[in-house]
């Protein structure tokens, strides 16, 4: 047996919060670890490694299984392959202030020794490679290093995702939102789990760093820049996200 729902995204987006409210939950059963990957790096160990991940207790009435791999939102291949083992899951997507989880990304990145470069110089440089793309080439292209801007482009991911996988099944949650309500969202995704609703009281924030504010100016040019890709994710999912 399977996980019932999936988070597939987005990275620095509130995942690891979520996945850690949701394991506490007395009816869900959650792997050993979270970001599993198996649908984005470990598709060839093959589905029955996946599945010795899950405890059999989920085959009983009423329990859910779920895990949390951010980066299955950027692989390209993961929704086709998941959709091959698990056509009716439930996919929960997280998605942040596009500018807010660029800078959070490059930090992670430059905390874990992959980014050397200065935030502004990171961020303008990868700002033109992205400038140079069609709508087109921007739906085609997977995770690539560095993710700062790119990760931050929901509506190509999303689409990809929704070309395979029925809307129904969605439920998109804006992270500023769960940071500050985390109570109603909550709610709102056990609902959408079809759970009973059952009142947690604490909601610690997990994985959570505290930056050195960009410059206005900066922010100011990132906003410009994911304007239009906004505008795209707030039509396609006619939902307004106000994140200007």
């Amino acid at each position: 047996h399977g996980p019932d729902f999936v988070i597939i995204g987005a990275a620095r987006s509130g995942t690891s919060s979520l996945y850690m409210y949701l394991s506490r939950y007395p009816q869900i059963i959650s792997p050993h670890k979270k970001e599993l990957n198996f649908f984005s790096k470990y598709f060839n160990q093959g589905i029955d490694w996946y599945l010795a991940h899950f405890p059999s207790i989920t085959d009983t009435p009423n329990f859910l299984a779920g895990e949390a791999s951010p980066n299955y939102f950027d692989c390209t291949e993961s929704a086709q392959r998941m959709f091959q083992f698990l056509p009716n899951v439930k996919l929960i997507v997280l998605l942040r202030n596009p500018v807010d989880r660029a800078i959070s990304c490059y930090y992670h990145n430059f905390y874990h020794g992959r980014e050397k470069r200065s935030l502004e110089d990171a961020l303008n440089l990868e700002k033109q490679r992205l400038e140079s793309l069609t709508e087109s080439e921007l739906l085609q292209i997977g995770y690539r290093h560095p993710n700062n801007l790119l990760g931050s482009l929901y509506v190509y991911k999303l689409k990809r995702w929704m070309e395979i996988f029925p809307r129904e099944q969605f439920l998109i949650v804006k992270s500023e939102d769960f940071y500050s309500n985390p109570k109603t969202v909550m709610s709102t995704i056990i609902e959408f789990l079809g759970l009973s609703d059952q009142k947690f009281f604490q909601y610690p924030k997990c994985n959570g760093r505290s930056y050195t504010p960009i410059s206005q100016e900066l922010r100011q040019t990132l906003s410009e820049f994911f304007r239009p890709h906004n505008q795209r994710l707030e039509e396609y999912l006619g939902m307004s996200l106000n994140w200007d």
